[in-house]
């Protein structure tokens, strides 16, 4: 299966609790040289991709992903993660914690 990337019927489906196929475009999907990720994390205030890739450092700029709309989902596509690779994804919430 192909992911794809986000559109705004994808959002809003996911939204009103309809969309069938959400496992397309949240998670990780590997995609020629990049990997493409989508997170759902409504109360999150930042999302990092941490990994062997990165030291475990949720700092560096390159794996941030950034909020799609108001949906509570976070997305973004990062060079050098590639099939196999460790990650995690790591949150600070709204307060900070």
């Amino acid at each position: 299966m192909v992911s794809r990337q986000l559109s705004p019927e994808d959002l809003w489906y996911f939204s009103e609790g309809t969309e069938r196929f959400a496992y397309r475009f949240l998670g990780s999907h590997y995609e020629s040289e990049t990997t493409s990720f989508a997170l759902w994390a409504p109360n999150a205030r930042s999302v990092s991709i941490v990994g062997d890739f990165n030291l475990w450092n949720g700092s560096d700029d390159l794996f941030h992903l950034r909020p799609v709309g108001s949906s509570g989902v976070w997305a973004g596509r990062v060079s050098g993660v590639g099939i196999g690779d460790r990650y995690k994804y790591e949150l600070v919430d709204v307060h900070g914690d």
